[in-house]
């Protein structure tokens, strides 16, 4: 097993999850956008009507936890499908400020197409990847979520995707993949959750502090490159910076010779905070992958750097520039 543990230096491995799944949900995000596209549906709102679909009526708190999403979006993304009649809100009779959702009959009668295509979209993703390798991947996957308490939602198959590494050894290939987008989800919300809580001390939602570390680690960046790395859109980009600029860890510094374009530094202040955050959210990363082997993370890495290489290759070309 790895020596990793909380407290301890982030290994190479640790470090290069990290990157991998930043970029990873970049690419998913756009892609999965074009997929769902000829339904009106984005990426996040597909994200966030599974979940209704596969708990029946919850709460906006509970459906926050299932979700790897902030408030904000969460927020926007609900109020999209309630404005196109894919989810209702309803307030409790003995309690009108808790407020639950429920998947309309509309929802439900779009929501197996959607999932077909989003199968489809990760049947593209695992192009070229053996059963063995995709198998193996989801049993590591599964022990690292296994290390966190965060809900997990259904499949797109619609069964749990509970279970134990041995049990993804002879099951279909589609299966498999049905599997893999459960187990990627509650992946993505395993680190989401435990970045919220050592970031938000600090005052940072989780959409912010991956703007905040962007900036560090790609000094003197434009708006727009930042949206390159984080998939959110540019103006809610240009507003959390602004926000940045206000508590001072970030500058604004205009071109001599094109005064038209904006870039973004670190103060002294932001870097110094933003290697204790970096330090933090490490620390959430070694704990999780400490049932793991060093091999097993590393074949981990692997899998998920092919994803993103066939996921780059399906996104249109106009997309892909964010």
């Amino acid at each position: 097993m790895s020596n990793l543990s909380p407290g301890q230096p982030l290994t190479e491995q640790v470090g290069r999850l990290q990157g991998d799944l930043s970029n990873l949900v970049q690419v998913l995000v756009k892609g999965l956008n074009s997929q769902l596209s000829p339904h009106d549906v984005d990426a996040v709102e597909y994200t966030v009507l599974s979940a209704c679909t596969a708990a029946g009526p919850i709460s906006i708190r509970d459906l926050k936890k299932m979700v790897p999403i902030d408030s904000g979006h969460m927020s926007r993304a609900t109020t999209q499908l309630q404005y196109k009649g894919l989810i209702q809100k309803m307030r409790l009779m003995d309690d009108q400020r808790l407020v639950r959702v429920r998947v309309t009959e509309k929802g439900a009668s779009v929501i197996p197409e959607l999932m077909r295509r989003s199968q489809q979209y990760y049947a593209l993703l695992v192009m070229g990847i053996s059963q063995e390798r995709l198998a193996s991947s989801i049993a590591v996957m599964e022990t690292m979520i296994a290390a966190s308490d965060s809900p997990r939602p259904a499949a797109d198959g619609g069964e749990g995707v509970s279970g134990t590494a041995g049990q993804t050894q002879g099951e279909s290939i589609e299966a498999l993949i049905g599997r893999l987008q459960g187990d990627m989800t509650a992946l993505i919300n395993t680190m989401f959750t435990g970045i919220q809580e050592r970031v938000s001390s600090h005052g940072f939602a989780v959409a912010e502090y991956s703007v905040f570390v962007t900036c560090l680690a790609n000094e003197s960046i434009t708006i727009s490159g930042l949206a390159e790395h984080i998939p959110v859109d540019v103006g809610r980009i240009s507003r959390m910076v602004s926000k940045l600029e206000d508590r001072k860890l970030i500058r604004k510094v205009r071109l001599k010779g094109n005064r038209r374009v904006v870039r973004v530094e670190m103060t002294d202040k932001g870097r110094t905070l933003a290697l204790e955050l970096l330090e933090s959210v490490g620390e959430h990363y070694a704990n999780i992958v400490s049932k793991v082997s060093e091999q097993e993370l590393t074949d981990l890495t692997g899998f998920i750097e092919r994803m993103t290489k066939n996921a780059s290759e399906t996104i249109p070309a106009g997309e892909a520039s964010g």
